[in-house]
């Protein structure tokens, strides 16, 4: 069963990656999503929040950083909780998400299981700190709202009218000859009067946004946003008259034999030149007046613009301002260059990682009980490591004569393969299919969605990795490969996922990446064809 109070807004410029964390929760909670970061924020903004958001970090424009960011510095938003699901797994990374407020932080490729716990159990934390909450803002007497509640929310409303230019009004309500009811009948008595009166103050709002708060002792007020003046002045005279038909006995008051109350009633549309101090300060002005004219009755402060002239005389030169939105750019000092400039030994290690792993793999294997089409495939697999291993010494093996040394021959071509490619299981599989149904909590129906998606949008990356190498735009290249590299640990594809690493990795260095996407496009090809004939046997029908 779905909890609707909870939603989750799921933030990933990758759809595959969107529908693997969609999957698995949607069957718990009201999930949203979201392609990228500023599609992310104008969800948000439109008023609906979501309790929790899972932000990817590396996305066009806008990363999550920024969007967590932004969250945090807006007090309507700053307590959605984020929890960062990414493949910087570094730990300045890890630090700099919960640094800006996250309260957890994922490294892909994910385990479904895993992240379904981590989020049931932050979710359940949130619903006994909302509880607590909750409780913390209700007066114990009469169960309304207490001052602490009305003061946050009447500066949020007034933020809101603001923004969309609508009225707010205020209502002040006092209890007539209230210490005098205490004294005769007693306390006790006076907290039964408190008490049934706050019902029947609360029974004549009749909008969900309209608030009664118990400003203290006798007195009360409500916050009834959208609402004019005029409209303000029936509700607060609906409030008089359901206080008198309680017939609440008060012999001792000097305005009637029953419990009466008095009211001030004052509205505006929130405007820079006025803080929201002033709306509640008219308010109490017109409940005064109400008082020293006879009690029991409404009074209404002055339209706001024949008061203008003397709130800003009262308040001095400085207008209220609110807050200012936070800047469109990212703050480049939140982000340390390590994370996004990879060192010269990093990019060494990554080139060198791959050369090592193919040749220790090659030199154990025994290529006699290989078929010819595999004998083959391994020779051209060999042909593209020594290929990789002469661009590794050039670039951080250099020589030291004058003139360059010449350029090493290149080893004999492999013969082009046959023009249909066929699959062959054989001892190395193009992917753990063990792994990837444990990723997700053996699901076979998953499984299948998430190869569908993959199929689907891993030729598009490597059309663009080809397209921008071609523009030499490495920045685009470095950020396609970390989208590619995100799309095949999802699916347990561990030789892709190095391949596009070590792209991630290579710098500007033309070569190195001309080299590593061709050998990134040919283990494509055949990890397609190993992903088609899984999803023929195991894929659910």
């Amino acid at each position: 069963m779905k909890d609707s109070q909870y939603s989750i807004l799921i933030v990933d410029d990758e759809p595959a990656n969107v529908r693997l964390l969609s999957c698995a929760l949607a069957d718990s909670y009201v999930v949203k999503e979201a392609l990228s970061g500023a599609e992310a924020l104008e969800i948000i903004d439109s008023g609906e929040h979501p309790v929790m958001v899972l932000l990817d970090v590396m996305m066009p424009e806008i990363d999550g950083f920024e969007v967590c960011r932004r969250l945090k510095d807006n007090d309507e938003t700053k307590d959605i909780m984020v929890i960062f699901v990414t493949a910087m797994g570094d730990s300045a990374a890890e630090e700099l998400g919960l640094n800006l407020g996250a309260v957890d932080y994922i490294t892909k490729p994910i385990r479904l299981p895993i992240v379904r716990a981590r989020v049931r159990n932050h979710m359940n934390a949130r619903r006994k700190t909302d509880i607590l909450e909750a409780m913390s803002y209700i007066d114990g007497l009469t169960h309304v709202h207490n001052r602490r509640r009305f003061d946050q929310a009447l500066i949020s409303e007034w933020q809101r009218g603001l923004r969309s230019s609508s009225p707010l009004a205020l209502v002040m309500i006092d209890f007539d000859h209230f210490k005098a009811l205490n004294d005769h009948y007693g306390h006790g008595t006076g907290d039964i009067c408190l008490q049934q009166g706050a019902s029947a103050l609360t029974r004549t709002l009749q909008r969900p946004s309209d608030m009664l708060a118990r400003y203290g002792g006798e007195e009360f007020v409500a916050l009834l946003p959208g609402t004019d003046r005029d409209g303000a002045a029936a509700i607060a005279e609906a409030m008089r008259a359901a206080v008198a038909a309680l017939k609440f006995e008060h012999k001792y008051s000097q305005t009637d034999s029953y419990v009466t109350i008095s009211l001030g009633v004052a509205a505006a549309i929130p405007s820079a030149q006025m803080r929201p101090a002033e709306l509640l300060e008219m308010a109490d002005q017109a409940l005064n007046q109400a008082k020293s004219q006879g009690r029991n009755q409404v009074c209404l402060a002055p339209p706001i613009d024949t008061i203008t002239g003397t709130a800003e005389a009262a308040r001095g030169s400085e207008p209220w301002v609110p807050p200012l939105p936070p800047p469109e750019l990212p703050n480049p000092q939140l982000v340390p260059t390590s994370i996004w400039q990879p060192t010269h030994a990093d990019q060494q290690q990554a080139l060198q990682a791959p050369f090592h792993i193919i040749f220790s793999n090659l030199e154990r294997l025994d290529i006699s009980k290989l078929n010819e089409d595999q004998q083959r495939y391994i020779d051209e697999l060999r042909a593209s490591a020594l290929s990789l291993k002469a661009l590794i010494d050039e670039i951080f093996e250099p020589s030291t004569e004058s003139v360059p040394a010449p350029t090493p021959p290149a080893p004999e071509p492999a013969p082009a393969p046959a023009p249909t490619l066929t699959y062959t299981p054989c001892a190395k599989e193009r992917f753990d299919h063990h792994e990837l149904m444990h990723r997700v909590g053996e699901d076979s129906e998953i499984a299948a969605e998430v190869i569908a998606q993959f199929l689907k949008d891993a030729p598009v990356r490597i059309a663009q990795l080809q397209q921008f190498l071609e523009q030499a735009d490495f920045e685009q290249v470095r950020f396609k490969a970390h989208s590619l590299k995100g799309l095949a640990g999802n699916i347990s594809a561990r030789d892709l996922l190095r391949l596009a690493e070590t792209l991630e990795n290579a710098g500007s260095n033309e070569s190195t990446a001309a080299a590593v996407t061709t050998e990134l496009a040919r283990e494509y090809e055949q990890l397609a064809l190993a992903l088609q004939h899984w999803m023929t046997v195991h894929a659910p029908t």
